[in-house]
């Protein structure tokens, strides 16, 4: 995924993201699976948040 393609993702989930994140009690390491974001957003791009995740957190120097 590129830059560009990750900030869509952060602006389309934004505060929602984390507030998930800390509803849950977990770490951003922590992969969020594809039927949890979209039980929890219905959003068409909750299909890329486990790689969101990956790529953002889990694997810093890409």
């Amino acid at each position: 995924m590129d830059a560009c393609y990750n900030d869509q993702i952060r602006s389309e989930l934004g505060d929602r993201f984390e507030e998930h994140l800390h509803h849950n009690h977990r770490s951003a390491e922590m992969i969020v699976t594809c039927d949890e974001a979209t039980a929890t957003w219905g959003h068409p791009i909750a299909e890329n948040l486990a790689l969101f995740v990956f790529e953002n957190h889990l694997n810093p120097e890409k």
